[in-house]
């Protein structure tokens, strides 16, 4: 359902209705904390400079990869809980930032909806409203505006390489499901459909598998073999490719069919650690094109463009996620050049 909110300015009265015609009334700049409830919401905030507002994370914290927001929790200036009543009870003007599977009912809750956006643009594009808990929608505005340059402009480079080459790469987006024991084959339309599209690649997307689990369909090995042999590439979206490839004998035998394989073009998404991925690549939609472009060979806006996120899975190591060396000071995202 449509939620709305009505942010008012610190030291100004709402109208008297305010309470039953918005779903949460919240005095701006914020004055009494924030409170997080996913990985994803870390970076936003921290790009505004606001990492020390936040004052809880009402969730399990393993995920977190943020080298200053995991400092703040170890310090206890940022609160674990799971209480959200609890922490609004020493906190009545601080502001939970929800996601679309929260409480709707829960007071002082702003639900934010970035996964529920089809291009990562309109994702990023959040940035904006974490921006108006502070008054900050200036600053917003003037990021959110470069970097969508930025993307406009990596995305003409390569698909003008690829205009001149006069051929395009091919990539197949899949890993190793172990709940399901078999193989989960990207379908698109979904982000890296994207970057692939952007990058001027052909996607092979596929909703097909013999095998049948909760309402989806996944391969065999031998279907995935013979769906992907000729994709250039292959991104497998998870952090276990020494278990299903290196230390298993038998996938990597027939894994090798493939021609992502033989040539040794195969990523994973920890460039910078095991957890950074799932956590701030929604709000660098620029560095993780580039990364998509330099992977498949399309990118000509940097010829010294070392990729952040996607690793050879053959060649490099898994990443770390830096060190912090300043929690009040912003988040200095990742480069992107065109």
């Amino acid at each position: 359902a449509q939620k709305t909110y009505l942010f008012y300015q610190c030291g100004t009265k709402p109208p008297s209705d305010a309470d039953a015609m918005y779903d949460a009334v919240i005095p701006v700049p914020l004055q009494d904390g924030l409170a997080l409830t996913q990985t994803t919401q870390i970076p936003h905030v921290e790009i505004l400079g606001k990492r020390t507002d936040v004052k809880a994370y009402l969730d399990n914290p393993a995920y977190i990869s943020s080298p200053c927001f995991n400092e703040l929790i170890d310090r206890g200036a940022i609160q674990i809980s799971s209480d959200m009543d609890g922490w609004l009870a020493t906190h009545p003007d601080g502001l939970i930032v929800g996601h679309p599977w929260s409480n709707p009912s829960q007071k002082n809750l702003v639900v934010i909806s970035e996964s529920q956006e089809t291009t990562n643009m309109a994702i990023f594009e959040w940035q904006k409203v974490y921006a108006s808990f502070f008054n900050m929608e200036k600053m917003a505005n003037h990021v959110f505006e470069s970097t969508s340059d930025k993307y406009d402009c990596i995305s003409s480079r390569a698909l003008e390489q690829v205009e001149v080459s006069g051929s395009r790469p091919s990539l197949v987006w899949a890993y190793w499901s172990a709940s399901a024991e078999a193989w989960d084959v990207a379908e698109c339309e979904n982000y890296y459909c994207e970057y692939a599209r952007q990058c001027g690649t052909d996607f092979l997307s596929s909703s097909g598998g013999s095998v049948e689990t909760g309402g989806q369909n996944y391969m065999t090995i031998d279907e995935f073999v013979a769906f992907a042999r000729d994709a250039d590439y292959w991104v497998y979206a998870s952090n276990d490719w020494s278990n299903v490839y290196t230390d298993n004998y038998r996938n990597r035998a027939q894994l090798k069919a493939m021609k992502s394989v033989r040539t040794r073009q195969v990523y994973d998404t920890q460039g910078s650690g095991s957890n950074s991925w799932f956590e701030q690549r929604m709000a660098e939609p620029d560095v993780v094109l580039s990364d998509f472009c330099s992977m498949v060979g399309t990118g000509t806006f940097d010829e010294d463009y070392q990729r952040v996120w996607l690793r050879n899975v053959f060649t490099q190591p898994i990443g770390i996620a830096g060190i912090c060396t300043d929690v009040d000071a912003p988040l200095v995202t990742n480069s992107a050049t065109c």
